[in-house]
């Protein structure tokens, strides 16, 4: 194998790679031609944003993103959120219905402090 040394203030050039097999939901959808690097050819959907206070402060929210993903080297879509922090977590679909669960029960327990009764003294009844 023979080495051809780059002149220095040369940078060598990759070969674009040919397009991939975009997700149908990817805001390209056209494959990420003239990509040079295998990473680079990821499906992304529209980023869905919200504000959310994620510290305590409350006079204001920041800004969190959730978006589907899907890379190249991997046929499993994924979803991402993230926060302001640079705090980027990847979910599975599975995990995703499994936080939505999760969440919307966190939210009916937190109601509960608006009705008749509080949240506690519910918890407190299934003990007994």
């Amino acid at each position: 194998m023979s080495v051809t040394p780059i002149k220095p203030g040369v940078e060598a050039t990759r070969a674009e790679l040919p397009p991939v097999r975009c997700a149908s939901w990817c805001v390209h959808g056209d494959g990420h031609p003239g990509s040079r690097h295998r990473e680079d050819q990821y499906c992304y959907s529209i980023y869905l944003e919200m504000k959310a206070r994620l510290h305590v402060d409350p006079d204001e929210g920041d800004t969190v993103t959730v978006y589907a993903r899907k890379d190249a080297d991997n046929d499993q879509p994924f979803v991402v959120v993230c926060t302001p922090d640079d705090v980027e977590m990847r979910l599975t679909n599975r995990e995703v219905h499994g936080l939505i669960e999760r969440l919307q029960h966190a939210a009916w327990v937190a109601e509960q402090d608006r009705r008749e009764r509080g949240a506690f003294e519910l918890g407190r009844d299934s003990v007994r």
